[in-house]
């Protein structure tokens, strides 16, 4: 996968874990559009296909700068051609500082990691301290990130993730 910021980093970690994105991929296709009469490519940075939701194609943008009026008008330009082909474009700004993203890039690394000890009848619900206090084996904090990261636990993506991080069925 083809990624040309750390923006787009961070979105591909939010579309990974997401479990209704069935396939997505990274500067999918190049187009060829008109603007104030200059020939220009437009490259989107994602290709989406969630499960019964229309494909649809992302322009990823930090959320520490507004767009350009420029800008905008390029992307809504883009839009309507997008329209036409039967896709939406959708421009989404991803926050550095937000605990989610971060979060998000924290568990990323244990995303490939298949459990050691985690059997699929993964029962618990509590904090990670006593998560820890229950499960005495190696790497069990490692197997409990590889199920958040895939989204078989659930916990609150928005606060710090600590020993007092709240994860449940």
């Amino acid at each position: 996968m083809y990624l040309e910021s750390y923006t787009e980093l961070a979105k591909s970690i939010e579309l990974e874990m997401n479990n209704n994105i069935i396939y997505f991929n990274s500067q999918p296709l190049s187009i060829e559009y008109q603007i104030n009469g200059k020939s220009r490519r437009y490259t989107p940075d994602f290709f989406v296909k969630e499960i019964n939701v229309v494909a649809y194609f992302i322009e990823v943008k930090s959320d520490l700068k507004e767009l350009s009026e420029k800008e905008k008008n390029k992307f809504n330009i883009l839009a309507e051609l997008f329209n036409k082909a039967g896709f939406n474009l959708k421009v989404q700004f991803i926050s550095y500082k937000s605990q989610a993203t971060k979060n998000a890039i924290f568990l990323y690394r244990y995303l490939d990691n298949a459990p050691l000890n985690l059997n699929n009848n993964f029962r618990f619900k509590g904090d990670i301290a006593s998560y820890l206090n229950e499960f005495k084996y190696d790497n069990n904090l490692a197997d409990l990130y590889y199920k958040m990261a895939r989204g078989e636990v659930k916990f609150d993506i928005n606060k710090p993730i600590d020993f007092t991080t709240v994860i449940e069925l």
